[in-house]
């Protein structure tokens, strides 16, 4: 596996996510929040017999922290939901409605433990045009370029669009009540990597963390990119912004004459300052304004002021 040197990420001109990235941060989102309901979604396999899938339910209720009465309660609460009526008579059936009850029931609690993590999508290429459109506000948001250092290449991972979207149950169980590495790799790998063939144009890359919201980046910003259609008035808010920080580049994205492919050009940031931006009626009183109206101002509002982002 070759791990590229630069990775992209797409979103809209927001304050939130402006400042993320000026304060090297970034935000991992919650596996429930994905625009594909099937990903981070895994179904389970029942490949075992019914008293293992028991014993799994057991083990994974006793680490969620419930008590002996409460895993007997759903235990029994499985039993009575399994036994329709035409299944009376008929054991074989019985226990794979069991299996079946108990495979949802672990199916929850995994969600519920994997759910709360954070995840990070970011893709190998700047100059696709379907993400642009489909992340970045329709062409009027921005890319960010990070460099992909030693450190980073520990915990970021390709999604496999080739990976079933099943989890065995013989996998939970190995993993939960037999402690199974592999079992549970199997299963992590699964459940955050793998993703339909459909998607596969995305090309993405993975990181996820313990907890979802706004963490410290592990990835050094490199560039930005500006998209087609976004606004002059935050590429020149960005450039003012990033004035001390020159090691980030700034580029405009434009289209090819005579194909469907996009370029770029490196953009200076005196040249975006000299395009006449007009200043905001707010910044003439800038003088007069106390450290408390300070923390008031959005993104733009402290650029246009030359005030730090960071303060």
């Amino acid at each position: 596996m070759t791990i590229p040197d630069k990775l992209y990420k797409y979103c809209p001109v927001t304050q939130n996510s402006l400042s993320s990235a000026l304060n090297a941060k970034l935000y991992y989102s919650l596996p429930t929040a994905f625009n594909d309901p099937l990903d981070c979604n895994p179904s389970i396999v029942v490949d075992i017999h019914s008293y293992k899938m028991i014993a799994l339910l057991e083990k994974v209720m006793a680490d969620d922290g419930c008590i002996k009465s409460e895993i007997e309660e759903e235990i029994n609460r499985i039993y009575y939901f399994s036994t329709e009526v035409e299944l009376f008579d008929d054991t074989e059936n019985y226990e794979k409605a069991v299996s079946a009850n108990i495979a949802t029931e672990v199916r929850r609690r995994l969600r519920f433990e994997y759910g709360r993590k954070g995840v990070l999508a970011l893709t190998e290429s700047w100059d696709n045009p379907l993400l642009w459109s489909h992340y970045a506000a329709q062409h009027q948001g921005i890319c960010i370029e990070y460099n992909v250092d030693t450190r980073a290449t520990e915990i970021v991972r390709p999604v496999n669009y080739h990976a079933p979207r099943s989890i065995f149950a013989s996998d939970m169980f190995a993993w939960k009540c037999e402690s199974n590495e592999v079992s549970r790799k199997r299963v992590y790998d699964t459940y955050f990597y793998a993703k339909a063939p459909q998607w596969g144009y995305e090309k993405e890359w993975r990181i996820v963390n313990e907890k979802s919201g706004i963490r410290q980046s592990d990835l050094s910003m490199s560039a930005i990119y500006f998209g087609m259609k976004v606004s002059p008035v935050w590429k020149w808010m960005l450039a003012k912004t990033l004035n001390s920080d020159q090691d980030v580049i700034l580029y405009e994205v434009f289209a090819d004459e005579e194909t469907f492919d996009l370029q770029r050009r490196e953009v200076e940031r005196g040249e975006l300052e000299s395009r006449g931006i007009n200043r905001p009626a707010f910044s003439v009183f800038e003088n007069f304004m106390t450290e408390e109206e300070i923390a008031g101002l959005t993104v733009g509002e402290r650029a246009v002021k030359n005030i730090d982002l960071k303060a």
